[in-house]
């Protein structure tokens, strides 16, 4: 499976048209390759750039759009520079709770 992410920004999905079409020349060698979903990540709900970012995934991608969003936040942008994952640096912060999030979609997905 293919998790893509997509930054809440407009470039971003031009970029996706590309992978998009990468991934339908990789599923002649792999047909069994699929996309799982489209994850909105830096999400600053300050802007309206995001707001319309994640409105658009979701008219494109529909149910392939995940729900979950991975927020711009501090605690995500710091804790690689100190190795440490979003659990360490912040386990009860709102990054945290984005990934976890996330990642109950994902194991909802797959099951």
């Amino acid at each position: 499976f293919v998790i893509v992410p997509i930054a809440g920004d407009y470039y971003s999905h031009e970029g996706v048209i590309d992978l998009n079409e990468s991934l339908q020349k990789a599923t002649r060698g792999n047909p069994s390759l699929q996309v799982l979903g489209y994850l909105m990540t830096r999400f600053d709900i300050r802007t309206r750039i995001s707001k319309q970012s994640l409105d658009l995934m979701k008219e494109k991608y529909g149910d392939l759009a995940f729900s979950s969003v991975i927020r711009e936040l501090a605690a995500i942008k710091s804790s690689p520079a100190l190795r440490l994952t979003v659990y360490e640096f912040e386990p009860n912060g709102d990054g945290a709770a984005d990934y976890t999030a996330f990642t109950e979609e994902v194991v909802e997905r797959l099951a």
